[in-house]
């Protein structure tokens, strides 16, 4: 993730060091929490991680959570997330 992003032109930043824990990535436009899996549990974790993160930084960042599909179903959150303003990529290795 870190290095689609950095070849986008987005200048990410890792592990950023915050009052209230680490963001995975931070870049100008958006913070990222990463999940290798986004199972019910992570998913629901990674959201509130990735909102309070952006509170903390910047309330006018984009909040996204990145991580692999899993066999859990997860779509109904996904959807509840995207209300809230976080958005869910399920990224998939080649």
């Amino acid at each position: 993730m870190y290095e689609f992003l950095q070849q986008d032109g987005q200048q990410p930043r890792r592990q950023v060091c915050l009052s209230c824990g680490r963001a995975d990535i931070v870049t100008k436009s958006a913070v990222y929490e990463l999940k290798d899996t986004l199972t019910r549990d992570k998913l629901f974790n990674a959201i509130g991680q990735v909102l309070i993160y952006r509170q903390e930084i910047d309330k006018a960042l984009k909040a996204v959570v990145v991580g692999r599909p899993s066999t859990d179903h997860v779509s109904d959150i996904i959807l509840l997330a995207a209300q809230l303003g976080v958005e869910v990529w399920q990224w998939k290795k080649k």
